[in-house]
């Protein structure tokens, strides 16, 4: 199979052009979950990044309707977090601190309910429009490439075309030895 200079170059091109669309894309309001098992129980741990320049005051997340739901809140310093059970919903909740582009980190909690497709819902404050909703799913990390995933991808595709002209002038001069 040969393939043409030019497909290289597109190849690369086209690589490099997902890889920052896929960089520079970011949601509103990104929810992220990591859950460990910890015996009987799933320890939660979630991280809230505010990429809007409005004030998101409260993060609700869905949970399973039950008294036993939920344990060991835990909310890291300035801000508070709740659980209702009779909504489903534990609450994270600005206090003396404020959701920032910077992710905020140490919402977690202890459950016996296995991981489950959730989606988050956020109050959110404008000065000038006034209070607004966003809802969203609630991402786990896996589904988010490692950051060392963006700068592999774009040397692989700057160095595919090199590699394959290597290979074809490694074909080419083998066959002038065997015309020899």
């Amino acid at each position: 199979m040969r393939f043409r200079p030019q497909f290289g170059r597109l190849l690369s091109a086209a690589v490099v052009l997902f890889t920052a669309s896929a960089i520079a894309t970011a949601a509103p309001i990104a929810v992220n979950a990591t859950v460990t098992p910890l015996g009987a129980l799933f320890h939660y741990e979630y991280s809230i990044t505010n990429n809007t320049p409005d004030d998101v005051f409260i993060i609700d997340v869905t949970t399973p309707k039950s008294l036993s739901a939920v344990t060991d809140l835990m909310a890291p310093m300035g801000f508070q977090i709740a659980f209702d059970s009779g909504l489903g919903l534990v609450s994270f909740i600005e206090d003396s601190s404020r959701f920032a582009a910077i992710p905020t980190l140490g919402f977690s909690f202890d459950s016996p309910f296995a991981p489950v497709a959730s989606v988050f819902n956020a109050t959110v404050v404008n000065g000038t429009s006034g209070v607004y909703n966003l809802t969203g799913p609630t991402e786990s990390p896996a589904a988010v490439p490692e950051p060392g995933t963006a700068p592999i991808l774009a040397i692989l595709a700057l160095a595919l075309p090199v590699l394959l002209r290597r290979r074809r002038n490694a074909s080419n001069s083998s066959d002038v030895i065997q015309a020899n």
